[in-house]
C-alpha cells in the first residue's frame, strides 16, 4: 500500500487553497453562500478525519460517513447538501471536476487543454463549460496521477495511467503546453459489447463482409483491422473473435497494454503489460515481454490488442511460425501504409532488416486487412478489405460513400481461398 500524505502540506504545496482563495476574489464569489459552506465542510473534513483521507480508496464507506457528517455541519438546503455531498466524494474518491463525465455513459472521450473541457458523443466532439482556472486543470491532473500511485511533475511530463474503472488516462505538463495541463481521458466502454451482428445492423460492415472475416479467422488466416484512433478498431476486434473462437476447448491467448476486449470465450487468458514507479525501481512488462511469454503457454490463438513497437515484429513472427489465426490491430491511414509502418518499427528496434524484403514476408504473413474509418458525421465504417499480394493490396471489398453499401470487387486469392477451405473442413 502506498505511504500515507499529509493533505493539508499536499494542497499547501500544489497552492490550491490559494488559487481557490484567489479565484472567489476574482468572480466575486466570497460572499456566495454555497461557496463558503463548501470550503467549510471541506476544512472541517480534512481537519478532522485526515488518517481516512490520507488513503481514501481504502476506506470507502468511512469516506462517505465522514462526507456526510461534514456536510451537515453546514446550513444548506436539500439540493444544495446533495450537491456537496457529490462534489466532495469526487474531489476525494474521484477526477474531481471531470468525475460527472467519467459517470456518464454518454461520453466516450474528455479532452482537457488547460481550462477548456471538450467530450466526445456520439463520436462528435462538442465543447463543455470550462474549468475555473488553468490551475485547477494541473491540480486535477496531479490529483488523478497521485490517485494511482504516479507522481505528474516537470521531471515526467508525460503520464499514461490506468484509471481504477478502466478508463485510460493520458497527462501532460503545463511545461510542454503553454495554455496549461492536458488530460486526455478515453472511457472504458461499460456497455454491452457490440456483437458482429450489432454491427452489420449499424451499417459498419456489410453481412458479406462479416462472413468473410469469419471464415477468415476460421479458417486460421491471419487477419489485421487497421484504421485511425477512434475508428472502432477494438470494437470491431472484440466483435469478431466472439463471432469466431466457438470451440470451448481451444486456448486463447489475448494480449493488451489496457485491458478492453473482455472476450466471452471461456478459456480466454488475458494478460496486459504494466509499468509501475517513477524511477527505476519500478516494474515494467511490455506488450514484446508477454509476446515472448505468449508463446510458451500453449496458444491455440493469438489476439493482439494493438501492436506499435517492436511487438509488431513479434505478430508477424508468430504469424509466420504458429497455427495461423492471429488477430490484431494496428494504426494505419490506409492498407498501403503497412510494409512501411513495418519498416519503420523495425528501423527503431535496431533491426537492420532491407524495407523490400521485410515487405515481402509481412503481406506473405498478413492474409487479409480489414480497415476502418470514422466519418465526419462519427460514424465508423469498414471502407477496405484487402488481401496483400505480391506487394500490393489488392482490394475485395469497397465502402461506397454514396448509397453507404459494401461492394465487392474480387475475390480471395486461391491459395489462401484453399488453406482456408482445408482447415474448415478439418474442423468440421
Amino acid at each position: 500500500m502506498r505511504g500515507k500524505i499529509d493533505l493539508g502540506a499536499y494542497r499547501a504545496e500544489r497552492g490550491i487553497e490559494t488559487e481557490t482563495a484567489q479565484r472567489r476574489e476574482e468572480f466575486g464569489q466570497a460572499s456566495d453562500p454555497y461557496q463558503q459552506a463548501r470550503e467549510q465542510a471541506s476544512e472541517w473534513l480534512h481537519a478532522n478525519f485526515q488518517e481516512i483521507l490520507a488513503d481514501p480508496r481504502e476506506h470507502e464507506v468511512q469516506v462517505d460517513t465522514a462526507i456526510a457528517q461534514a456536510v451537515a455541519q453546514v446550513r444548506l438546503l436539500p439540493d444544495q447538501a446533495r450537491r456537496l455531498r457529490e462534489e466532495l466524494r469526487s474531489g476525494i474518491l474521484g477526477a474531481g471536476a471531470l468525475q460527472k463525465y467519467l459517470d456518464d455513459p454518454a461520453v466516450t472521450e474528455i479532452m482537457v487543454v488547460g481550462r477548456e473541457v471538450r467530450l466526445e458523443k456520439g463520436g462528435k466532439i462538442m465543447p463543455v463549460l470550462p474549468l475555473g482556472s488553468t490551475e485547477e486543470a494541473a491540480a486535477v491532473a496531479e490529483d488523478m496521477a497521485q490517485k494511482v500511485g504516479q507522481r505528474f511533475q516537470r521531471a515526467r511530463p508525460v503520464l499514461n495511467l490506468t484509471w481504477p474503472d478502466g478508463s485510460r488516462v493520458n497527462l501532460v505538463h503545463p511545461s510542454l503546453c503553454p495554455k496549461g495541463a492536458c488530460i486526455t481521458i478515453r472511457k472504458r466502454d461499460l456497455s454491452r459489447p457490440l456483437e458482429l451482428s450489432d454491427l452489420v445492423v449499424a451499417g459498419a460492415l456489410s453481412g458479406e463482409v462479416a462472413d468473410l472475416a469469419v471464415r477468415a479467422v476460421r479458417g486460421r488466416l491471419n487477419v489485421l483491422v487497421s484504421g485511425s484512433t477512434g475508428s472502432g478498431k477494438t470494437t470491431l476486434l472484440r466483435a469478431l473473435a466472439n463471432a469466431t473462437f466457438n470451440d470451448p476447448n481451444e486456448r486463447v491467448l489475448v494480449l493488451e497494454d489496457t485491458e478492453e476486449l473482455r472476450l466471452c470465450h471461456p478459456h480466454t487468458v488475458p494478460l496486459v503489460a504494466v509499468k509501475t514507479g517513477d524511477d527505476d525501481s519500478g516494474i515494467e512488462v511490455t506488450l514484446h515481454d508477454l509476446f515472448v511469454n505468449a508463446l510458451r503457454m500453449r496458444p491455440d490463438r493469438l489476439v493482439i490488442g494493438e501492436v506499435r513497437s517492436i511487438e509488431a515484429m513479434d505478430a508477424i513472427e508468430a504469424a509466420k511460425t504458429e497455427h495461423g489465426g492471429l488477430i490484431f490491430t494496428m494504426h494505419l491511414r490506409r492498407p498501403e501504409e503497412l510494409g512501411a509502418r513495418m519498416y519503420w518499427i523495425s528501423q527503431k528496434a535496431g533491426m537492420g532488416i532491407e524495407q523490400a524484403a521485410l515487405t515481402h514476408e509481412v503481406y506473405s504473413a498478413v492474409d487479409l486487412v480489414i480497415h476502418l474509418d470514422k466519418l465526419r458525421d462519427g460514424r465508423r465504417r469498414v471502407t477496405r478489405v484487402c488481401e496483400p499480394v505480391n506487394g500490393k493490396m489488392v482490394d475485395l471489398f469497397r465502402w461506397n460513400a454514396q448509397d453507404d453499401s459494401h461492394e465487392q470487387v474480387a475475390e480471395l486469392s486461391a491459395e489462401r481461398q484453399s488453406w482456408m477451405d482445408d482447415v474448415l473442413v478439418s474442423e468440421v
